[in-house]
This record gives C-alpha cells, sequence and structure tokens, in this order.
C-alpha cells in the first residue's frame, strides 16, 4: 500500500509530485546493515568453532544488521512530502509507532527557502527544503532533497 493511498484528495485535486529523502544520505546505514548482514557469512568457521555460542552470536549480528535495514527503508519509504494542486502535506514517520502528519494549503503558503551546507551537499546536489506558512501556524522542513538547483526570478 502506497502512502499517497491515505490521502483524501478534495473533488478537482490531483496529487502531483511525491517527493522523499535522498537515498545517498542514509548510505552509511545501508552499508553499516550490509556489513552487519555478511559478517558472520565471513567468519562461518570460527563461530562454528564456538558452537551454539558462536552460532548465536553470528545469528544476532545478522537480525542486527537485517534490523538496521529494515528501519532505515521503512523510514525512508513513509517519510514523503506530498504535493498536490490544492495543498501541501507533509508525512513525517519518526519511528515504527509514531508519525506526524502537516498539511497547508497553497495559498497560505508565504516563504518557501532551501539550505545547501557542506562539500557533499554542494557536490550531491541535495539539501533541505524550508516552507513557511502564514501566520507561523506551520513550518514544514523536507530534508535531503535531490537536485536543489539555486534560480532565482
Amino acid at each position: 500500500m502506497a502512502i499517497t493511498d491515505s490521502v483524501e484528495l478534495k473533488s478537482g485535486e490531483n496529487i502531483l509530485r511525491e517527493v522523499r529523502r535522498y537515498p545517498l544520505v542514509d548510505f552509511g546505514k545501508y552499508s553499516l546493515a550490509f556489513v552487519l548482514m555478511i559478517a558472520p557469512f565471513f567468519f562461518l568457521f570460527p563461530l562454528m568453532k564456538l558452537h551454539g555460542w558462536g552460532i548465536a552470536g553470528g545469528a544476532i549480528i545478522f537480525l542486527s544488521g537485517l534490523i538496521i535495514f529494515t528501519r532505515t527503508l521503512f523510514l525512508w519509504f513513509h517519510n514523503v512530502f506530498v504535493v498536490t494542486s490544492c495543498r501541501i502535506i507533509d508525512f513525517d514517520q519518526r519511528g515504527f509507532f509514531e508519525r506526524v502528519v502537516s498539511q497547508s494549503s497553497l495559498d497560505q503558503i508565504q516563504d518557501v527557502s532551501f539550505h545547501i551546507h557542506g562539500a557533499a551537499q554542494t557536490f550531491f546536489r541535495y539539501g533541505d527544503v524550508n516552507i513557511k506558512t502564514g501566520w507561523g501556524s506551520v513550518e514544514l522542513c523536507v530534508p535531503a532533497i535531490f537536485r536543489l538547483r539555486c534560480k532565482v526570478m
């Protein structure tokens, strides 16, 4: 089930774009998960010499990597910024059991700014987008968006 299936669209409203974090931002977490999932297989024979303790330790290391990978992928998939023809909706998944949903109509948007900080963000062309709405009621931050351009009209 896609996250946008839970969006109740008004009459005449269409989903224009779904925006997620740039996957390269989580490269360290994916690398750690990969190393933890592969490590027990490289040390299979030394772990087997330890009998039950070695097998249990290898299984715990593998499952730790699997949990890190699953959590990172889950959060990437469920943290989405939806732009429709009438409003913007920010789904912010903070853990497996906590989600914050913020929305604002396009009429209420006062200021949109972006922030590119550091050599990695400049080289890979991603950064944060900040959206301020009228009356300061909602401030939306969409982190690590790919292909930010510095065009000012």
